[in-house]
């Protein structure tokens, strides 16, 4: 499962948490400059197409006051990075946060 942001829609420095189903990642900016804006949670029992609730949190660096926290449901796809029938297969979703529309779907067809 993985997650994208524009660097500029959220404090500097910020803290993030991505969750999907009960797997949890954190993250905070080393810099307040820190221009990071993706990562990802490994799935590491995902096998075959399901439904994943993914939460999405930002708090700012000072205080821990959140910013932004949403929460969706996704379906994990087949991808196969090498091709048809060659190792790996993984099964995954991508998001990208968005302030003001939530979490959107990224297409990684």
């Amino acid at each position: 499962m993985s997650i994208a942001w524009d660097a500029g829609d959220f404090p500097a420095g910020a803290d993030y948490r991505l969750c999907a189903d009960q797997v949890c990642r954190d993250w905070r900016a080393e810099t307040p400059d820190d221009p990071r804006s993706f990562f990802r949670v490994p799935l590491p029992e995902a096998t075959g197409e399901q439904q994943v609730t993914v939460r999405f949190q930002v708090t700012r660096p000072a205080g821990g006051r959140s910013v932004y926290d949403r929460t969706t449901q996704v379906t994990l796809r087949k991808y196969t990075p090498n091709g048809e029938g060659c190792s790996p297969t993984v099964w995954q979703a991508g998001l990208r946060a968005d302030p003001g529309e939530g979490l959107l779907p990224v297409d990684r067809g």
